[in-house]
């Protein structure tokens, strides 16, 4: 079916138009389904000249997950550990495009300031602070954290994923995307 067409727009320079998919009918687009977009544009000379191109794409509405298997929930270390973990997209991939971690110390609360920033390599960024993990796909990991800095506490870790078709992750079920761990200086 046609969503959106129309018979004129407005001149700009250079000539340039631009389509919101967002007019699409609500509801209209089915997940996973494939679609053929068609534009043809003709100018006003006479005779006119006349281009058509077409593309094809597959809607995802999905937002993919992604699932820390290390450390587990609770466990206690005083040595250095390379956060790992697996991701999925039911979309259009089957495994999410991007991976991202956040690392709290004492505190998983949004609004603190005591997650990990690799710059400088402390723990005093603002709560979230979205690292983009070291390899991303179905299988992930995030590591070269220099613990110690922290010192003796409880870290909570969140794990994010994105597709290319920008979906995002926003739930963080506890054994899933959300862990947390001791990290002991004493041992």
């Amino acid at each position: 079916g046609v969503y959106f067409g129309t018979s004129a727009f407005t001149e700009a320079s250079p000539d340039q138009w631009q389509w919101d998919y967002n007019n699409v009918i609500p509801g209209s687009l089915e997940h996973n389904k494939k679609y053929l977009l068609s534009v043809r544009s003709r100018d006003s000379a006479t005779p006119y000249n006349q281009s058509i191109t077409s593309f094809t794409f597959t809607y995802d509405a999905v937002k993919p997950t992604a699932t820390i298997t290390f450390p587990a929930n609770d466990y206690s270390t005083n040595t250095a550990i390379t956060i790992t973990g697996v991701s999925v997209d039911t979309g259009t991939l089957s495994v999410a495009a991007t991976v991202f971690v956040s690392i709290g110390k004492g505190t998983a609360d949004t609004g603190g300031s005591n997650c990990y920033r690799r710059s400088d390599n402390t723990f005093a960024a603002a709560c979230p602070n979205w690292l983009m993990s070291e390899t991303n796909g179905s299988g992930w990991k995030a590591s070269g954290i220099t613990w110690a800095n922290g010192g003796s506490a409880r870290y909570y870790i969140l794990a994010r994923a994105s597709d290319v078709a920008n979906n995002v992750q926003d739930n963080f079920w506890v054994y899933d995307s959300s862990r947390s761990f001791v990290y002991d200086v004493e041992g």
